[in-house]
């Protein structure tokens, strides 16, 4: 209910701020506050008990006080409509052995208020059991009532239902039975061409509205041959008969599809063409095509219909649906393949096409949808392509390329490349965050990184810890991106790197190596090399280790000389620092 007032005639010196309404019921004392905070001169008061009567007052506020109320009258909660009148008796207009075809007229007064449908019911004739047609609302004034009896009589009768409810029934209709229908079938839908050739034209239309009660069994083709004017003289036009009896049924059996094609015409002639609808109670009123249809081989290049309503670039909100239809035209009909890159369309699309559209719908959008589609149509008239641009707004994907650039005893830089899917809004900061193996849990470092890479300083020297990065933007934070190795905080420096054998000699063996990931917090020194014979041992009963030299830290090959022919070997290398000897790295497991 919407309550309207004016504004107080005696404001009390001071502007009314607002106002205060409340309610009761007329049978109770007791007043309830609908709104203390009205701004305006009306409000709508909702959660009203339908057909309660109630009271309201309204109190105007200003900066000294609450003023006297302002009563209204006594409303009942209630439409403002009624339910509609009977509708008119029902009339059987056609019927089959099993279904009947009933009409009625609307009631003269629908209550005030549009009807939303009709309810209808049926009664076997010695039933007194009134059983509905239907549990959806009919909203046409025409009912077709199914899986009925042949040979059974039948009354009907029918109410209509508005917002306020339903109202009466109207009277019963007299007894109608059940049998095969007498009326023909109305007229097919406009007829339009497909393709055209040489020597046939493809045509297609719709199934009429009106079937007269029965399924259609088929449709007949009519054609007339135009000849030109040009080509007849004066007394052959008056022996051209009428145009009426100039059409020609060219099909030999009934067409049961909506499509079919004129075959056998002469090249480059112009016809006519008329369609009828027929059914066992026999042939209905034609349709006649629009225009004149040439028999000619028409390629036309298959092309979009681009129009106001066009749109190139589609954003929508991660979890939408996501609709979009294209309509095109050529000749011959052209195929229609909607791709992506990287990835199957039909895998997380549902496509449509028609012979004048096509559509495609993604009912819970997701990042990954988000790209560049390309809808392309070929046919043997040439090719045409359409590019659309889909952006889903989201959080934004993972980062790619995470990388450990520099290792010290209480820090570590990383750097890392921006997420391909952003998510359609900005990248404003990164979250980094750091685990130590032996924890399940993940802690923040920070949320305000502004560039791809950061330094992760205050680590305990030997401790081993994994690190990730998030991308975040306005829609929340993205997916993460781990490093895929841990990385060890230590004094000493890390092993070299990558070492491998690069030339081996009858008495020498070049190997080369990379840098450490990690100096221990120091510059590299020097690397040494070591190597063993394999088989030599020491008073121990141990592999015996020699020293075979030294190269500065900004070296990373060594050759060893001197060695044994057909003798095997294993080398190892050890970067040093400050701090002294880092873990060696075996070159190879043994080398002849």
């Amino acid at each position: 209910m919407t309550l309207w007032w004016g504004m107080p005639k005696n404001d009390g010196g001071a502007a009314v701020e607002k106002y205060l309404v409340e309610r009761r019921e007329t049978s109770r004392t007791t007043w309830n506050i609908v709104d203390a905070n009205v701004e305006s001169c009306n409000l709508t008061v909702t959660r009203l008990m339908k057909n309660h009567e109630y009271e309201f007052r309204i109190y105007g506020i200003n900066k000294f006080g609450i003023g006297q109320p302002l009563n209204s009258e006594s409303m009942v909660a209630k439409y403002q409509y009624t339910v509609p009148e009977a509708p008119g008796v029902p009339m059987t207009t056609s019927g089959t052995r099993d279904t009947i075809v009933i009409t009625w007229t609307r009631p003269q007064n629908d209550g005030g208020n549009d009807i939303n449908g009709y309810h209808i019911e049926r009664r076997e004739k010695r039933s007194l059991r009134w059983v509905r047609c239907t549990k959806q609302l009919v909203t046409e004034l025409r009912f077709k009532a199914t899986n009925l009896t042949e040979g059974n009589k039948y009354e009907f009768r029918c109410y209509a239902e508005n917002n306020a409810g339903a109202g009466p029934t109207s009277e019963v209709s007299s007894l109608i039975e059940c049998r095969d229908p007498v009326s023909t079938p109305g007229v097919p839908g406009v007829v339009r061409v497909i393709d055209t050739t040489r020597t046939s034209v493809a045509l297609a239309w719709s199934s009429p509205a009106y079937d007269g009660g029965v399924n259609v069994a088929g449709y007949n083709v009519y054609a007339k041959l135009l000849i030109p004017k040009s080509s007849i003289s004066n007394e052959e036009e008056e022996e051209v008969p009428e145009e009426e009896n100039e059409f020609v049924k060219i099909n030999f059996d009934l067409i049961r599809a909506t499509e079919w094609i004129m075959p056998s015409l002469t090249p480059g002639a112009e016809y006519q063409v008329r369609v009828t609808a027929v059914n066992i109670a026999g042939e209905g009123s034609h349709v006649q095509m629009s225009g004149r249809v040439t028999a000619v081989d028409r390629l036309e290049k298959p092309d979009f219909v681009i129009g106001g309503e066009f749109r190139s670039n589609y954003i929508v909100r991660a979890g939408k649906p996501l609709s979009i239809s294209l309509q095109y035209f050529g000749r011959p009909l052209p195929s229609v393949t909607w791709s992506k890159a990287n990835c199957d369309v039909e895998d997380r699309a549902e496509i449509r096409t028609n012979d004048w559209s096509t559509e495609i719908n993604i009912s819970n959008t997701e990042r990954s949808d988000t790209g560049r589609y390309i809808i392309r149509l070929e046919s043997a008239a040439g090719e045409k392509e359409l590019a659309l641009n889909v952006k889903i707004l989201d959080t934004p994907g993972h980062c790619d390329n995470m990388s450990v650039t520099k290792v010290t005893r209480q820090s570590c830089s990383l750097a890392w490349t921006a997420p391909v899917i952003d998510g359609g809004a900005f990248i404003k900061s990164y979250v980094i965050q750091k685990r130590e193996v032996s924890r399940r849990s993940w802690m923040t470092v920070t949320r305000t990184c502004q560039r791809p890479a950061y330094t992760v300083t205050n680590l305990e020297a030997g401790s081993n810890w994994s690190f990730r990065v998030l991308a975040e933007n306005e829609f929340g934070i993205g997916e993460a991106c781990e490093l895929s190795n841990s990385v060890i905080m230590t004094e000493l420096p890390a092993s070299p790197d990558k070492a491998e054998v690069t030339a081996v000699t009858a008495t020498s063996i070049t190997i080369k190596w990379s840098a450490p990931l990690s100096n221990g917090g120091s510059r590299i020194s020097f690397y040494t090399v070591e190597c063993h014979k394999k088989g030599d041992q020491n008073a121990e009963g141990k592999d015996y280790w020699t020293e075979a030299g030294r190269v500065r830290g900004s070296v990373y090959q060594y050759t060893l000389t001197g060695l044994e022919h057909k003798s095997e070997y294993i080398c190892l290398v050890k970067a040093i620092n400050e701090s002294g000897a880092g873990v060696a790295r075996d070159v190879f497991s043994s080398v002849v």
